[in-house]
This record gives C-alpha cells, structure tokens and sequence, in this order.
C-alpha cells in the first residue's frame, strides 16, 4: 500500500500485468465499488469507512481516470466494463457490486457477462442517455441534460476545465450556485483531479447496448436506487431498465439528488447493506 500525500490513499493491484490504482479494505464478503464519471477510487473515501465494518471493500478506478498515468487510452463504456470483468476475474470470489452514475452499464454488463461470480448489483441513478428512445418524454430528459451540461462543456473548450467540472457538478447534483465549496477539500480535489475527462466523456463512442436478452443472462438480485429530487434523464435511465428486466428493485431515496453517494455518504453505504443483507 502507499500513502501519497497530494492523491491520498491507494493500493495497487497488477490485472493481467497493468497496475490498476485502488483501495482494500475490511472484512467480509467482496464489494466492488465502481465510481462514476468525473472520479476515481478516491470517491469513495466517505463512504468506506460505513461499509468495511461488513465487507472486504474493494474500490478501483476505471482506466483514464484519476490523476495516474494511464498505457491505454481507450475510455468508454465498453473498456470500462472490460475493467470491471478482469477485476471480477482477477478477485476469484463471489463479489457483490456497488456503483454511481456513470457506471451502471458497467455493472449490468458484467453482470450478465459473469453470472457465476456477481451475488448482487446495487447501482444508484445509472447514466445511461444512449439507451434513450425517441419517446416526447424521453427527448424532453436528453434535451434537459444537454442545456443542464451545455456551460460545462463550454467552459472545457476555453481552457477552464476545473470551472467546468464545479459548474457541471452544480447542475447535477442540484446544488446552490458555488455550492461545490461545501464538498471536504479531498472530495473537491478527487473532482477537479478528474477534469481532464471530460472531453474523454464527450467524444466516447457509445457501448454495445443493452438489451433485454444481456440483461436476462444476469441471475442475480439487482437493485438501481433513484433520489426523489434527481434529473428526469436518470429517472429515464432507470425505467428503460426496467422495461427490459422486470424483476430489478427500483427504491426510491425521498429528498435525495444524484450527488447523494457524497452529500450522504452514510445514507448511501446503508441502503447498500440493507439490499446486501436483504439477498443473503
């Protein structure tokens, strides 16, 4: 393990002979923690300490993020959930996976790719505007997101990316105009370490999408959490998930925006656990 002062905690891991920055932690049965878009492991850091009384948690950053140097520059929802099966085979062990945001293709693919090894997939608020139709209410979600996004990606191409990632994040997360500052100075760098993707997210190309017949190969209980106060496009996101596969728990967290995994990081560590304990 190394302690680096600026990036904070991290633990490294070879898969397949490329070091992959993380975090290890507890004990108990696997949790993989996947982060969103904008940020890394680090993400985490409120959050771990409510969940390694119960489980080994294991954190990793996707490849590109983060302020690590990277050998492969493929960034995208398909790379990225190539991270998380090699993870998932790399482990060994039945594991229970837990993400945010922009990971929730991620977490449903592997599923499905890896029957045998996910006990559990609980995700809150997936991202997932490509899988959105033609629909007025979903055209309605995307063009909301789009003009919600439209000063971070303005921001990014006159060479403010930081300004970009605060501004964007305010939008997202339903917070007052400068309320990035109320977020711990290790969460706000963990953010700003990850402006530099956001042209990365931009011109992503879209995954392979998924489909009720992916989606019926998963065997596990899959629960996608939504806040009460969140963006149309994630409430989309998850019913065009629900469309396809009845059987996924869809609770609602009362009060809560998209940025709730870091506004309330022990809320958030505890719906995780009660739907844990809940499959047993």
């Amino acid at each position: 393990m190394k302690e680096d002062a600026e990036n904070g905690r991290c633990d490294w891991v070879s898969v397949e002979g490329n070091p992959v920055p993380c975090d290890i932690s507890g004990e108990g049965p696997t949790l993989v923690l996947v982060h969103g878009g904008w940020a890394d492991h680090r993400i985490w850091h409120e959050v771990r300490p409510h969940l390694q009384k119960h489980f080994t948690v294991f954190a990793f950053t996707l490849s590109g993020f983060g302020p690590w140097d990277w050998s492969d520059d493929a960034f995208g929802l398909n790379p990225h959930t190539e991270d998380l099966i090699k993870i998932i085979d790399h482990l060994g062990v039945p594991v229970h996976l837990a993400g945010w945001s922009y990971s929730g293709h991620a977490l449903l693919a592997a599923a499905a790719a890896r029957p045998d090894r996910v006990l559990s997939v609980s995700h809150y608020e997936p991202s997932l505007g490509y899988l959105l139709g033609s629909s007025a209410e979903d055209l309605r979600a995307l063009e909301s997101a789009n003009i919600g996004l439209a000063p971070t990606e303005e921001l990014f191409k006159n060479g403010d990316a930081e300004a970009g990632i605060r501004v964007g994040l305010e939008y997202l997360f339903g917070m007052r105009p400068r309320g990035f500052s109320d977020f711990s100075q290790y969460i706000q760098r963990v953010f700003l370490n990850n402006a530099h993707t956001i042209p990365k997210h931009i011109y992503a190309p879209n995954p392979t999408p998924l489909n009720s017949q992916l989606l019926s190969q998963i065997t596990c209980p899959v629960a996608l959490l939504s806040g009460s106060e969140t963006h149309s496009i994630f409430k989309r996101s998850v019913e065009t998930v629900t469309s396809m596969k009845s059987d996924v728990r869809t609770p609602k967290i009362p009060g809560a925006g998209h940025g709730w995994p870091v506004q309330k990081p022990n809320e958030f560590a505890n719906e995780i656990l009660k739907f844990v304990n809940s499959v047993k």
